[in-house]
């Protein structure tokens, strides 16, 4: 600090004066960055610190597994089985074996009832039956009118015949030819109908099984029959591979105690006659060589 004199004689007085340094230019500019360096490593080291603090606790937290399987498909339970010509003659050969052993009758016979089934019978292997025939089924050819006549005419029995005891109850239905033969077609050339071959109540020589729809009221069994007539051309006409009819339905207890009932009218020493009772719902009449449907009947054509 300097003192310095001001005015002189009595009047003097004194002063002490502080010496005032300006900064320079550089020294300036080093404060700044200085001030400025700071900031930023005050400001990064929160930065870091924040960042670090962050990653910590992401770390800490268990990320949420979120399954993308698609959930188990829940199996469409399975559709009944339709039994075909095989299982319905396994279901007679067991009814037919209960009725001669005089045992009660499977419990699979009567596990059927109410089963649905489709059934074939081949007609017509040997060729066009003859005009005076009175075969069940058969069919005929008019080559002047190009004219193919096809019937199946179900067989009536009363329901008594047969062991069933239903006051004027009558059968209709047919005779299953070659019951110990699974197949569903012809299979050989067989000797054409004669006109002495009758259509009911007695069964053709070999004829064991039946199958047929109970009707309660008298006489409504005693249907006109399953008949068409095919207008083609006699050379384009092809029945080389025979006919069938398929009856498609369900099984039924009706009267029976099952839906396969057998008797033994000629006594024990003879292989019993089994019915399998049944409901038609659908007729249709093939031709198995071209796959052709030739005519169908519906449930309410063959319950007329």
């Amino acid at each position: 600090m300097e003192k310095k004199t001001i005015g002189s004689g009595a009047h003097r007085r004194f002063r002490y004066q502080r010496h005032m340094h300006e900064p320079s230019i550089r020294g300036s500019r080093q404060v700044i960055a200085a001030g400025l360096l700071a900031t930023a490593l005050v400001g990064g080291t929160g930065f870091l610190l924040g960042r670090s603090t962050v990653s910590d606790q992401k770390a800490t937290i268990a990320p949420t597994v979120v399954s993308s399987s698609p959930p188990e498909p829940v199996a469409a339970p399975n559709p009944p089985r339709t039994l075909g010509r095989a299982e319905l003659l396994e279901l007679a050969r067991q009814a037919t074996d209960a009725q001669a052993s005089g045992t009660p009758m499977p419990q699979s016979v009567m596990d059927a009832a109410d089963k649905r089934f489709e059934l074939t019978l081949p007609f017509g292997c040997s060729g066009p039956s003859v005009q005076t025939s009175n075969t069940a089924m058969g069919w005929q050819i008019n080559e002047d009118a190009s004219v193919i006549r096809i019937w199946a005419k179900p067989a009536t029995w009363p329901a008594k015949e047969w062991g069933l005891q239903q006051d004027d109850a009558t059968l209709a239905g047919f005779w299953i030819e070659r019951p110990w033969s699974s197949r569903a077609q012809c299979s050989v050339q067989l000797p054409a109908a004669t006109a002495e071959q009758p259509v009911s109540p007695t069964p053709p020589p070999g004829q064991t099984l039946a199958i047929a729809q109970l009707s309660a009221a008298a006489g409504r069994a005693k249907q006109r029959g399953f008949e068409t007539v095919e207008r083609v051309a006699t050379k384009d006409w092809d029945a080389s591979a025979g006919l069938i009819l398929r009856l498609i339905g369900k099984l039924e207890n009706a009267a029976a105690a099952a839906p396969v009932h057998c008797i033994q009218p000629a006594g024990a020493a003879h292989r019993p006659m089994c019915v399998l009772i049944a409901n038609f719902e659908e007729v249709r009449i093939e031709n198995v060589a071209t796959g052709e449907v030739l005519a169908v009947w519906d449930e309410r054509s063959v319950q007329r």
